[in-house]
């Protein structure tokens, strides 16, 4: 049922932004724990992007996945995801 799983795909989404926005403005002052807060947004969107069966969701974490990668530096993943 898709309708049952929509929830808790727009909470992972929802955690993945909190763990980004955390995890970039911590990376000038605790580049480690920023770090560690941006693998945790990753994880979020991929569980996001994997379970999700809506197109806007899926998208979405894609989005959020370009995101991470840009915010790591890792530019080349990030214009993949954006491609995407």
């Amino acid at each position: 049922n898709e309708s049952a799983l929509v929830p808790g795909q727009m909470a992972e989404l929802l955690l993945g932004d909190i763990a980004l926005n955390e995890g970039i403005n911590q990376l000038n002052t605790d580049r480690e724990a920023g770090e560690k807060r941006l693998t945790e947004a990753k994880n979020h969107y991929s569980e996001a992007r994997n379970a999700a069966d809506n197109p806007r969701l899926r998208e979405r974490a894609t989005l959020g996945l370009a995101r991470y990668y840009e915010s790591m530096g890792l530019l080349d993943e990030s214009i993949k995801e954006y491609k995407t």
